[in-house]
């Protein structure tokens, strides 16, 4: 899945890592100070935060899927945004709960969930339990395995901490990995990846 995601990103890394950095300079801009806050800028910095990080996925889906170079204008879609955000804020929730009972079981939760954004994006019509229940059947049997994808890219995250700017083009590789295990989970069920509304198919 790594190389997959290499192989999808050659010629295209210096515009995921410039997409990677606008996300960053808009999260780090709307997280004011607390004492600056206001029920308006919360929800505001909340709806913002929520569709830019589901839409950073999307992005480097589409990379992969159709080799579509990622474009800054679609981190700021707000496609089906209720739906988004109560699912994202469900998930957290039950996550939450997994990680007061014992650290383990809420690790276990956010593996189970961890697709929910991509089955949303195939499924909008799904309810959030449904899309979360999604998520936790495709993810039976494979949790261990999406857990040690992303320790694989421990190195790589320390590597590009360090190098400060280097970080920008570790953050479209892990998505664009991740995408590429999405695809593999629904290879598996014998199904392809059909994305509504929008023109990428697998």
């Amino acid at each position: 899945m790594r190389a997959e995601a290499r192989e999808a990103l050659k010629g295209k890394w210096n515009i995921s890592a410039l997409a990677a950095l606008v996300y960053v300079l808009v999260s780090l801009v709307i997280q004011a100070p607390a004492e600056r806050m206001t029920i308006v800028t919360i929800i505001l910095a909340l709806t913002i935060g929520v569709m830019m990080g589901i839409n950073l996925y999307y992005i480097f889906q589409d990379l992969l899927l159709a080799g579509k170079k990622p474009e800054i204008g679609e981190l700021f879609s707000f496609k089906n945004y209720w739906k988004v955000l109560a699912t994202t804020l469900l998930a957290g929730v039950l996550i939450i709960i997994g990680v007061i009972l014992l650290i383990v079981p809420g690790i276990i939760v956010a593996l189970g969930l961890s697709q929910y954004y991509y089955i949303l994006r195939e499924h909008p019509e799904y309810s959030p339990a449904e899309v979360l229940s999604t998520s936790w059947k495709m993810m039976k049997g494979h949790k261990m395995e999406f857990f040690i994808l992303g320790l694989s890219f421990i190195g790589w995250v320390l590597l590009g901490i360090i190098s400060v700017v280097g970080i920008l083009w570790v953050i479209p590789y892990i998505y664009t990995a991740m995408a590429a295990f999405y695809r593999k989970l629904k290879e598996i069920e014998g199904e392809t990846i059909v994305i509504v509304e929008e023109t990428v198919t697998e």
